[in-house]
């Protein structure tokens, strides 16, 4: 199961995957008008029907995993699953802005300041907007970024697309994966696969002929 590592990804698909719930948001968070609510947020975790603790099918089938940090004054990015599996791990997001979970097989744990402002559970998203962190464990199918001052912590396995905005120092954001250099988000998109440089298709087995 290889997966693209160099092809860039227009501004456009951004956009348009991106839900009205986080184009408000960052409007919002933009002109310094996000709301941080008085009442106290939800701090409990997502807890997985069967009541015990997710193990991901990537991580059943032994796929090997990577470590990346990320981190743009303002930006998105999106993490897909490769194909055959959901993407997963342990995400560790702070932000100022809106995160769009899909597809969620585990839990997720918001800190004071952020708000669960959509749920759909016929389409399995959540999206949560204002600023704190989120910490995300188990399997997805998507977890999408839009906003300010992001600092993130991903141990897993996946794809994650990236688009950057120019800060005031002219930086677009960063991203280093484990065991690799110092990259720039830059402004017309990049994007990366966790783990760096890994093949994680099974190997294929031949059939001997007869005799």
């Amino acid at each position: 199961m290889k997966v693209p590592t160099n092809q860039p990804y227009s501004v456009n698909m951004t956009l348009r995957s991106i839900v009205p719930i986080l184009a408000t948001a960052i409007v919002a968070t933009q002109s310094g008008n996000a709301q941080v609510p008085t009442k106290s947020p939800l701090t409990k975790p997502m807890v997985p029907l069967s009541g015990t603790k997710v193990i991901p099918l990537g991580q059943k089938k032994g796929f090997k995993t990577g470590i990346v940090d990320m981190a743009t004054n303002i930006g998105s990015f999106k993490i897909v699953s490769p194909g055959e599996v959901k993407s997963f791990g342990k995400i560790d997001i702070e932000f100022n802005g809106s995160v769009l979970i899909i597809g969620l097989n585990g839990t997720v744990i918001p800190s004071a300041g952020l708000r669960n402002e959509y749920s759909n559970a016929k389409h399995e998203r959540t999206g949560y907007n204002g600023k704190g962190k989120l910490t995300i464990e188990g399997e997805w199918t998507a977890i999408q970024f839009f906003g300010r001052d992001m600092r993130a912590h991903w141990e897993g396995l996946g794809i994650c697309r990236l688009y950057g905005e120019f800060d005031k120092n002219l930086d677009t954001g960063t991203f280093t994966i484990k065991g690799d250099k110092v990259r720039a988000w830059n402004q017309g998109g990049n994007m990366f696969v966790l783990p760096r440089g890994e093949d994680n298709s099974p190997t294929p087995r031949v059939k001997k002929a007869d005799g």
